[in-house]
């Protein structure tokens, strides 16, 4: 028996705009707006198969009619639940804020949580995990990124290792915080001894590229590996470049190439797939090429804006037949994972 909880939390914004348009934040006479009527998402086959749990958060405007719109996923589950929350919300009535007796729009931060009641579920953990993501979404608005630095100095400060990692890197490099190369090497460091995948990724790189520490193409392999096994797309990416193109202490080797552009790729990488597309393209019988599956990949990048792809494309749909181009069509969508 599942459950599907949702809460509130901080309603916080600003107005911006024309006064008609504008959007405002609760306080200062500014009314809550409150729940007339929801309807809970349900859970996806896949997630309820595979027991998932976990919070999904939005950030969402309430408008004048009491509707939400402008609906952001700040912090996703994955397996079909954040769409499936999206669609419950747009159902969703309220009562609208209000601002001197008139409704006026108001920006909520809203979390649907899905729980399976009596099975375990971590919710510190969670917390921390939802703290961070609402951080990094909040970071690229500007109206948010003085609160989105704070949120990851506590985090950090908690010893969350995603946290830890990114605070570690702006500290080498001087952003958003002080300089301070001995401190952020240190953050990343202990954030990648908790397996940190960005921090491993990171480290990986300086070793291998001799920054802020003395090369060790070994060691930085190693740890490229360990961050990829932990799934960083970058680290894939990384490794699959590396043993597509090879170096002058190792041969080009195809068949790791493939391996590590395939992680990336099934997660939805557009540079991923079109790296690996470009590898299967090769003619049958020369370096194990796959054309069929190597549409299929190229469509999907395509598909994720990745304009490389494009004349390798349409070179290699000029030499399927028809039957195989439907091949690859319904390939496609067995070959990502979402």
């Amino acid at each position: 028996m599942l459950q599907v909880l949702v809460a509130f939390l901080s309603l916080a914004s600003f107005a911006f705009g024309a006064d008609t348009d504008s959007v405002y934040r609760v306080g200062s006479g500014v009314s809550s707006p409150a729940v007339l009527h929801k309807v809970d998402p349900a859970y996806t086959p896949e997630a309820e198969r595979e027991r998932v749990q976990g919070t999904a958060l939005y950030s969402i405007v309430i408008d004048k009619s009491g509707r939400a719109r402008d609906i952001e996923l700040m912090s996703p589950i994955g397996y079909g639940l954040d769409e499936k929350g999206v669609e419950a919300i747009q159902k969703w009535v309220f009562k609208p804020a209000e601002k001197e007796g008139k409704p006026v729009n108001v920006r909520a931060a809203l979390e649907v949580n899905f729980r399976f009641p009596g099975l375990f579920f971590d919710s510190k953990a969670e917390d921390h995990r939802t703290a961070y993501n609402e951080a990094i979404h909040n970071f690229s608005v500007s109206e948010r990124k003085v609160k989105a630095v704070e949120s990851i100095n506590k985090l950090a400060r908690e010893s969350y290792p995603p946290a830890m990692s990114v605070l570690g890197q702006w500290m080498i490099e001087g952003k958003e915080v002080s300089q301070d190369v001995s401190g952020g090497m240190g953050l990343l460091k202990r954030a990648s001894e908790k397996y940190d995948k960005h921090a491993l990724y990171v480290l990986g790189v300086f070793n291998i590229e001799g920054q802020h520490m003395p090369a060790d193409r070994e060691k930085g392999l190693k740890l490229l590996r360990d961050a990829s096994m932990h799934g960083s797309p970058a680290a894939q990416l990384y490794l699959g470049s590396h043993y597509a193109n090879g170096d002058t202490l190792s041969p080009p080797d195809q068949d790791r190439a493939r391996y590590y552009f395939r992680l990336c790729a099934a997660r939805g990488n557009a540079r991923c797939q079109f790296e690996l597309g470009k590898l299967l393209s090769q003619a049958p019988g020369e370096n194990k090429g796959d054309p069929v599956q190597a549409l299929a990949w190229l469509e999907l990048a395509h598909e994720g804006s990745m304009k490389d792809a494009d004349p390798l494309l349409l070179k290699l749909r000029e030499t399927l037949t028809e039957g195989e181009a439907k091949r690859a069509e319904k390939l496609k969508t067995q070959l990502v994972r979402r």
